[in-house]
């Protein structure tokens, strides 16, 4: 059963990845510009320099034998190089991608410790003052404009108290803002959810009876509530690293932070459409992958997803 299960979600991944591609590959030919004037800067280049650099490229080539192409040329391994600079983009992309993966890590790490805190106080106080005021903090942290909420802490803490770096990166100083700017709008959902799924194991047969065994409330919460809700706390939290790889984009524009985010964003000023679609497919390669192992993860630690799912 495992087995076929299995099986049936990587099937499901290919076309799910073609389907990306198509719908990325498609979004950056709109964008407005011409790459080979952007490789000649203002000045246009001849007519015979133009034909041949489309045909180099295969851009004299129908849209869909562009697609086809190009998609052939990202599954062997040759991403290109940059218009502007010529780097391979596939080396570009990996070696952002760290800093990207720093901060996404740093980012669920203080979400995720956060958010499983507030729950186990909401839990154990539910439908107080206090289970209230973590539902209403909940919401605002996930409603939270990151944009904003990153130059707030600019402002407080790199502007006025002089304490932290504004940006950049250059050790675990500069780290510090941007994973708190991304964290706060990401507890929250992982509060609310970890909340919900702790007061469904609380209403269940064994917790009362090992309630009436004497043991304290807050025993129960930790070995047994917050046991058997694992499951679906570690299933969302990672499902929010693609979300939170997502949300870098902007992270990164805001504290002028050295990751993917910031590439694609240069990229797309600067028209360097070859740097844009890698960042954009690495970043969707690495959040499906994530997505496909965290759901395998969970059809294995419960068995019953893989009868719902199959």
């Amino acid at each position: 059963m495992i087995l076929s299960y299995v099986a049936y979600r990587v099937l499901l991944y290919i076309p799910t990845l073609l389907v990306i591609f198509f719908i990325v590959f498609s979004l950056v030919k709109l964008l407005p510009g011409d790459p080979i004037v952007v490789m000649y800067g203002e000045l246009a280049p001849p007519p015979e320099v133009r034909k041949a650099l489309e045909e180099k490229l295969g851009l004299d080539k129908p849209f869909i034998i562009q697609f086809l192409l190009y998609t052939y040329r990202i599954l062997t391994g040759d991403w290109g190089k940059s218009v502007h600079t010529g780097e391979p983009i596939l080396e570009l992309v990996i070696r952002r991608f760290t800093a990207t993966l720093e901060l996404t890590v740093a980012s669920l790490a203080i979400a995720s410790a956060t958010g499983i805190t507030l729950a186990y106080i909401a839990v154990m106080r539910p439908n107080s003052i206090v289970d209230r005021f973590i539902g209403i903090l909940s919401m605002a942290g996930y409603s939270m404009p990151v944009f904003w909420w990153g130059m707030i802490l600019i402002f407080i803490f790199a502007v006025n108290l002089k304490l932290l770096p504004p940006g950049g990166r250059g050790g675990l100083e500069s780290l510090i803002l941007p994973s708190l700017t991304l964290a706060t709008v990401n507890f929250g959902m992982i509060a609310r959810v970890s909340r919900a799924a702790m007061l469904e194991v609380y209403s269940q047969d064994f917790v009362m009876a090992a309630r009436s065994r004497g043991l304290s409330e807050r025993r129960v919460v930790v070995l047994y509530v917050m046991r058997n809700a694992a499951v679906a706390i570690a299933t969302l939290v990672g499902l929010r690293f693609g979300i939170l790889m997502g949300g870098a984009v902007i992270t990164e524009t805001v504290f002028n932070y050295p990751g993917v985010g910031r590439m694609i964003v240069d990229g797309i000023l600067a028209r360097d459409y070859p740097v844009v679609f890698g960042g954009v497919v690495f970043v969707a390669l690495v959040v499906m992958t994530v997505n496909l192992v965290v759901d395998l993860l969970y059809a294995i630690l419960d068995p019953r997803a893989r009868v719902t799912r199959v």
